[in-house]
């Protein structure tokens, strides 16, 4: 953005700074979370969302994937593919009206993927106190219900954004 945009929007540098920063922690933490939970799942044979799929199907009622992509904030697709492999491996089902449930050898990895998936999150906030955990909840809610309104650029924009480089 140009000085004289950032001027006329009333931005500071320092705000443009931080919203980076913020930006490249949440970049930083959620990469972090799924590089070390592939590796901490793999032992089951699973992978990141796997795991995280098997956890929420025992965690709640039987729910279509759409349902269950909603939760996990994952696109369809992804969910799509992840219950192909979690059905492949009979982990999981399509129970009644499509919905989705864990096989009786789904439900005997429960205890050791819950463990694993509530011991890495335990870690995550440590040495946070209840009232930090509330503040960081609070303003993370902001964060989620700002970023609906962060979209891609169209190639036009981006066409426009690039004229002018060598």
């Amino acid at each position: 953005m140009s000085p004289q945009a950032e001027q006329q929007l009333g931005l500071r540098p320092d705000l443009i700074t931080d919203a980076i920063a913020i930006s490249s922690l949440i970049h930083w933490i959620g990469n972090r979370m799924t590089t070390t939970g592939t590796a901490a799942y793999s032992r089951f044979n699973l992978g990141f969302l796997d795991a995280r799929i098997v956890y929420a199907l025992a965690q709640t009622t039987p729910m279509r994937s759409a349902e269950l992509a909603a939760r996990l904030a994952v696109d369809r697709a992804a969910i799509s593919r992840a219950v192909g492999r979690l059905t492949a491996q009979s982990l999981v089902y399509l129970g009644p009206k499509r919905r989705l449930l864990l096989t009786p050898q789904g439900k005997v990895l429960v205890p050791a993927v819950a463990d694993v998936f509530e011991d890495r999150c335990l870690t995550l906030v440590a040495d946070i106190t209840d009232e930090e955990r509330s503040t960081v909840l609070r303003l993370l809610g902001r964060l989620q219900w700002n970023a609906r309104l962060v979209t891609t650029l169209t190639t036009e924009q981006a066409a426009n954004s690039v004229e002018g480089l060598p």
